[in-house]
């Protein structure tokens, strides 16, 4: 990993340990550059690679826990618009995507895609153990713990006690 140029980087330590990291540029967000720059960008944190500033700004999020979108309904946030806009379709109920084969609706256009998989047959995600194949990768990861012996973490029931 490549070292940080501490003008970009802002690192904040706070009292219970926790780590907040800063990165910022020269302009604001609205001043995002859209040139056809021949020179990729690299994360600073993970070293992903992204073609404009723009993108390397939304990635960014990951890393520090920006999340300047919130839901207008419940308050819960997000790191990127088009995560807000999906989210919101639960609370609407839009299912604004409809399989043409069997006309059942979805509230994003990924999900119609993996439904398709349904009627084509199509399975592109394979087991590397034995070799099944299946339609989403959520499947596949699920197939997988039969193999490692892995069980799916069970949520925990937390009980709260409150005295009058």
């Amino acid at each position: 990993m490549n070292p940080v140029n501490a003008s970009h980087l802002q690192t904040l330590l706070f009292e219970d340990d926790t780590l907040m990291v800063t990165l910022t540029y020269g302009e604001s967000d609205s001043e995002t550059d859209h040139s056809d720059s021949k020179k990729p960008l690299k994360c600073y944190v993970c070293e992903k690679v992204f073609k404009d500033k723009s993108q390397i700004k939304r990635h960014h999020r990951i890393h520090t826990g920006e999340k300047p979108y919130a839901c207008s309904t419940c308050g819960k946030r997000f790191y990127q618009i088009y995560l807000l806009k999906y989210h919101e379709r639960t609370h609407t109920g839009e299912k604004p995507y409809t399989c043409k084969i069997c006309g059942k609706n979805f509230r994003c256009s990924d999900s119609l895609l993996v439904h398709m998989r349904i009627h084509t047959g199509e399975k592109p995600y394979g087991c590397k153990t034995c070799g099944k194949r299946f339609i989403c990768t959520s499947n596949l990861k699920s197939h997988t713990r039969i193999h490692t012996g892995i069980k799916k973490k069970k949520k925990k029931n937390h009980i709260i006690s409150v005295r009058w």
